[in-house]
């Protein structure tokens, strides 16, 4: 009998054992995800760098979106980071999404809307996992407006600020009032607007007292 309690104590021991080198090591450190706007050639996180003194590390890629594609998606940015668990994290993502299907967000079809209402699940569950990790803070920037997207894009930022607003510590940067010049491409800022971009993320940062480490 005193040989199964045995085995039964060392089992129990064990499972505890491997919980704890399972559970995420915390560090005091700020990490960036997300798609081409806050990515290492965009001015943004050089700004926020700048005017924290913080150095950060910079996952963001250009292309990656919410759901799965042919760059790393945002989430998939987090998993492959997550260990230690950031402090603060500064976030965006959905615009390479509602490009996917670029037409039908500029006719505002249901097809679009169907995206953007996956592109919101996929963005709580991220939010989710950031908060039950441990993630202290995130700055979700959304959507500044672009010619022929203003429908989608006001549709989009509601949505995500539903989501955010209701997850502890996730303060989200509304950029539709932003004057923002676009580029070549008609979608990407000039450099001008990504600093001023740059300055209502700060004022978000800011206004929230948000700890950047």
């Amino acid at each position: 009998m005193r040989f199964f309690s045995n085995i039964r104590y060392s089992a129990l021991l064990l499972c505890l054992m491997c919980m704890a080198h399972t559970r995420p090591v915390h560090a005091s450190k700020t990490v960036v995800f997300g798609d081409s706007i806050l990515a290492s050639e965009s001015p943004i996180v050089k700004d926020l760098e700048t005017w924290s003194g913080v150095e950060m590390e910079n996952y963001a890629k250009v292309g990656s979106s919410l759901q799965d594609g042919w760059v790393i998606s945002i989430p998939q940015q987090y998993r492959e980071h997550r260990d230690p668990v950031p402090k603060t994290i500064f976030l965006d993502g959905g615009g390479n999404d509602v490009n996917s299907v670029r037409s039908e967000c500029q006719a505002f079809s249901e097809a679009c809307v169907n995206t953007v209402d996956k592109v919101v699940v996929l963005v709580d569950h991220l939010l989710t996992d950031m908060r039950e990790d441990g993630v202290e803070n995130v700055i979700y920037s959304g959507f500044y407006h672009i010619p022929g997207f203003e429908k989608v894009i006001d549709y989009g930022t509601e949505e995500l600020k539903k989501v955010c607003v209701v997850e502890k510590g996730c303060y989200f940067t509304d950029l539709r009032n932003v004057t923002v010049s676009l580029g070549w491409d008609g979608m990407h800022p000039v450099t001008e607007s990504y600093h001023d971009i740059a300055k209502e993320i700060w004022k978000t940062k800011e206004h929230y007292n948000v700890s950047v480490v």
